[in-house]
């Protein structure tokens, strides 16, 4: 009996270990998003999703978030980071779906702060500070795995 337990306790093992031990690659459709940046392993990584969420004025962005936040088929996504963003706007054109319009920045947060005005301009990467609280912009949703 006691050799029965012990064939199950390793093949429970076994079985859980080989579920956990999924790898990915950029590019990857997981999660409800697309994986954009993965870890030497391939096993850890971030994903963003598919669309992106058009805001305006610093109100409008943080009630547009909080709402997409409370989406439940969107648990675990969240506003990026800048570093977070810098590796998206890197894979911008395997993850696609960016905007083309005239407004091209991308929130991101910094610090706790959701009101904190930073972007990045994904027509050319570069860095955007100073923006007024009426400006339009995008944000798109991330999450670890």
């Amino acid at each position: 009996m006691k050799k029965l337990i012990l064939i199950a306790f390793v093949l429970v093992g076994f079985v859980f270990n080989t579920q956990a031990q999924t790898k990915y690659k950029i590019g990857d459709k997981a999660f409800q998003g697309i994986v954009f940046y993965v870890s030497a392993d391939s096993l850890h990584g971030l994903v963003a999703q598919s669309e992106d969420y058009k805001v305006i004025g610093q109100k409008s962005h943080i009630m547009s978030c909080t709402i997409v936040l409370q989406d439940k088929k969107l648990s675990g996504y969240r506003m990026p980071n800048k570093e977070e963003l810098q590796k998206l706007y890197m894979q911008r054109v395997i993850v696609g779906g960016f905007s083309k319009s005239r407004i091209q920045w991308y929130w991101y947060m910094q610090g706790q702060e959701m009101g904190t005005r930073k972007a990045i301009n994904f027509s050319d990467g570069n860095d955007v500070s100073n923006i007024s609280p009426t400006n339009e912009g995008n944000v798109r949703l991330v999450k670890s795995f």
